[in-house]
């Protein structure tokens, strides 16, 4: 597991900005695990997200949903941890 802080305003009404993202990389090694769910994902040239999963129209990429953006499309991924859980309230936790 691994925790990724929500930045930006993509993800509104879902994820706000500073909330916590709990995600599993081992969840990710199929896709019936992780498409149409919402994913930290890392592209090939490096960039970072958390979108919701669909395929792309090319053989081997995806398309990228925000919950209110423009989607990313038929982009090659590096790899994908669907999420686990969300911690609303980041002062819950003591971060390191």
């Amino acid at each position: 597991l691994f925790c990724v802080q929500v930045r930006g305003e993509s993800g509104l009404p879902v994820y706000k900005p500073g909330e916590i993202v709990v995600c599993s990389r081992t969840a990710g090694t199929s896709e019936n695990q992780f498409l149409n769910k919402d994913c930290a994902v890392v592209l090939h040239d490096g960039r970072a997200f958390l979108k919701r999963i669909g395929r792309g129209n090319k053989v081997g990429t995806y398309t990228l949903h925000s919950y209110n953006g423009p989607p990313i499309e038929n982009v090659v991924v590096d790899w994908i941890a669907p999420v686990v859980m969300v911690i609303r309230d980041p002062s819950l936790i003591q971060m390191k």
